[in-house]
């Protein structure tokens, strides 16, 4: 199953379907998509915050669910 990952920002909200990533790969896309920004998983709730200070001023928080592919 692919992996969707919701960004709920602000007054953005996107969505990436990653194939074949798992937790690594995909900390490395977000890291590469989001610049300056901190990165924390907890691999037992499936969840990842994001701290983005330079772009959104803030923390933003991530819901990870599996997509039915």
């Amino acid at each position: 199953m692919d992996t969707v990952i919701v960004f709920e920002l602000m007054h953005h909200t996107m969505t990436i379907v990653l194939l074949h990533h798992g937790f690594s790969g995909l900390e490395m896309i977000i890291q590469h998509r989001i610049e300056n920004s901190w990165i924390k998983t907890d691999r037992m709730c499936d969840n990842i915050l994001i701290k983005t200070d330079r772009i959104f001023g803030g923390v933003t928080r991530i819901s990870t669910t599996n997509g039915d592919g």
